[in-house]
């Protein structure tokens, strides 16, 4: 079984990375941490992710799969766009495009410290992206789609047998609103 936090969790999560005042890279991860829950990328892309990949007029970010050095595209989510906006306007008056968008490689470290406060299972930075699939999934979006924007090739398979297993295991109200569209 999976370990994807909630909507709650998460916020918490980056709630809690942003509040540490004695970590120099408190704001650093944090942002880094947020980034992959709003936008469901892994840690290897957005690490790599540049000012120029970020297209405002074609409202998407141009990724290169790290594994295979594939390109795709995933949209600026109306989610996404005030907290790209923020980062971007937090670099320098006027970034090369080359620029990297965030400053560290990695919050992992981060993370599990926070997990620990918190109380939480430990999470992965792969469970920040997982957040972004279920919230798409459970909103409707077509399972290609979702594949598509996750830089996958399959057509969906991945997604249908591997994150579709929670997205809905634990959470009574996903299934209240499941049963509600059965006439």
């Amino acid at each position: 079984m999976r370990n994807v936090p909630t909507l709650e969790q998460f916020r918490a999560i980056v709630t809690d990375v942003r509040s540490q005042k004695f970590n120099r890279d408190a704001k650093d991860s944090a942002d880094f941490l947020e980034f992959l829950g709003l936008a469901g990328l892994g840690q290897a892309e957005a690490s790599a992710l540049i000012v120029d990949d970020v297209d405002w007029g074609r409202e998407r970010l141009r990724i290169r799969r790290q594994k295979t050095s594939a390109v795709y595209f995933v949209p600026i989510y109306h989610h996404l766009r005030p907290f790209l906006e923020k980062l971007l306007q937090e670099l320098p008056a006027t970034p090369l495009p080359e620029q990297k968008v965030f400053n560290i490689q990695d919050g992992k470290k981060a993370l599990a410290a926070a997990c620990l406060r918190l109380k939480y299972k430990k999470f992965t930075q792969r469970n920040l992206r997982q957040i972004l699939i279920r919230r798409l999934w459970q909103s409707g979006v077509d399972y290609k789609l979702i594949s598509k924007w996750q830089g996958h090739q399959d057509g969906g398979k991945l997604i249908l047998d591997t994150y579709t297993e929670v997205f809905g295991d634990d959470d009574a109200e996903y299934e209240k609103s499941q049963l509600s569209k059965v006439k």
